[in-house]
């Protein structure tokens, strides 16, 4: 999969491979799972359209110049 990431107010977010979790929805590990749930259930079908089964958001550490 090509590398995926979203820059938000300057703050990075990539797509990155998690392993599936029993315990948790693969959607509960996403960093914008509580904003996808409020109030855009857009991103959630944004993720299912581009994303594989397994890859959530997660803000990133590295460092995004303005």
């Amino acid at each position: 999969m090509n590398e995926i990431s979203i820059i938000i107010n300057g703050v990075r977010y990539d797509a990155v491979s998690i392993l599936p979790n029993p315990t948790y929805p693969i959607c509960s590990q996403c960093h914008f799972n509580e904003v996808c749930e409020i109030r855009y259930r857009t991103l959630s079908e944004f993720c299912n359209e581009f994303l594989e089964p397994e890859y959530v958001f997660i803000k990133s550490d590295k460092k995004f110049e303005k």
